[in-house]
């Protein structure tokens, strides 16, 4: 019986800080959307994407929403990520939802796996 594959490990945190110039909540959100790409099943455009709210996130780095949407933002005018709106499907009701991904600024200098 094959075990099954491990995911890689991502680089450790003082990695993302470095990359995000020191921006604390940036460098949580980075390796929050970094650590969940590598389970991402969204397919677009050839590449995988996490695809939750931003309630979902809100959740997920402890933050208020203002510090994420501004830690989002930051994230975006660095190219260190790249998002997305549009609607989710699920059953039979429609959500507009947050597509994230890193970018490949961020694959290249995290030496990340790229997933798709």
């Amino acid at each position: 019986m094959t075990q099954p594959k491990k995911k890689p490990r991502l680089p450790n945190l003082k990695h993302f800080v470095a990359l995000c110039h020191g921006n604390l909540r940036a460098s949580t959100l980075l390796y929050q959307v970094c650590s969940w790409h590598r389970y991402a099943t969204a397919e677009r455009d050839g590449h995988k994407w996490i695809v939750n709210s931003r309630w979902w996130w809100e959740h997920e780095t402890a933050m208020s929403p203002d510090q994420v949407k501004r830690a989002f933002a930051w994230l975006r005018a660095e190219e260190l990520i790249v998002t997305e709106q549009h609607l989710w499907v699920e059953q039979g009701e429609a959500k507009n939802l947050n597509w994230v991904r890193p970018s490949g600024k961020t694959i290249k200098e995290l030496a990340l796996d790229a997933g798709g």
